[in-house]
């Protein structure tokens, strides 16, 4: 799943759709009026995805109800979709559907989900957009250092020896956690068709990789996941970073003019 979370209100369900998309790459607006054949009518999120430079328009209802849609809603949801020139529309129910609002929904544009439904059907386009795209920039710096011949062994000449053994005593520590991390690269998605991803939850299998959080290992949602593991990569990456910056200080003072250009 892209989260483990269940939205509380219709307003967060809502916005939890639409962010989906937006990290999908589309563009999403909520609660928009739009025009309709006699009147107007309010969306809870529009939705429009550019493919090789055409749009597609796709309309979102959302129930947080505790009773199951009825057949009407569905009927009213089809002439608003219609009337709006939608390639497609969800209505994205809490407690799920009546018989009745399958039967009005089969053969049309629009599809009945429940929150973990939807995330299905964009789970796959949520991670290569944009997990994998989070990794790079927030995860990756980590994984810099972590390589097999990572460019820290420079610094060993500005640094002092027990300096050196704490840089070698990280790097061996946390060396495996540098494979997670390029599990969840993008390019992993030029192998395979994009079905080569990190699947969750990682379990016992996974332990190979580092000493993470017990909870990590649990994890099913995609964005709890990389919450925790970013928590615990950025202190790891700290260190790193503040051995690289003495390294480069004592380079640099050592430098002619104390390196001045």
């Amino acid at each position: 799943m892209i989260t483990e979370k269940d939205p509380q209100t219709w307003q967060q369900l809502q916005e939890w759709c639409a962010q989906i998309l937006r990290e999908c790459g589309w563009e999403a607006e909520t609660e928009v009026t739009v025009d309709l054949v006699r009147g107007q009518a309010e969306i809870d999120v529009l939705a429009t995805e550019t493919v090789r430079g055409r749009e597609y328009k796709t309309l979102i209802e959302c129930k947080n109800w505790s009773n199951r849609v009825p057949q009407h809603v569905v009927h009213s949801f089809r002439t608003v979709v219609a009337d709006v020139g939608a390639n497609a529309g969800y209505i994205v129910s809490k407690a799920g559907f009546q018989a009745g609002a399958y039967q009005a929904a089969e053969h049309t544009n629009v599809k009945l989900l429940t929150w973990h439904g939807f995330q299905e059907i964009f789970d796959h386009q949520w991670y290569w957009e944009h997990l994998t795209k989070y990794v790079v920039e927030h995860l990756e710096p980590l994984g810099d250092y972590l390589e097999p011949l990572p460019a820290m062994v420079a610094w060993d000449q500005y640094l002092e020896e027990q300096e050196v053994e704490r840089l070698k005593q990280l790097y061996i520590e946390h060396q495996p956690l540098g494979v997670l991390i390029m599990s969840l690269s993008p390019y992993m998605g030029m192998m395979d068709g994009q079905s080569n991803r990190l699947e969750l939850p990682l379990g016992e299998r996974a332990k190979v990789y580092s000493a993470l959080p017990e909870s990590v290992y649990e994890r099913t949602g995609y964005r709890e996941f990389i919450a925790e593991l970013q928590d615990h990569c950025m202190p790891i990456l700290s260190e790193f970073r503040q051995y690289r910056d003495i390294a480069f200080a004592r380079r640099d003072a050592a430098a002619p003019n104390g390196g001045a250009s």
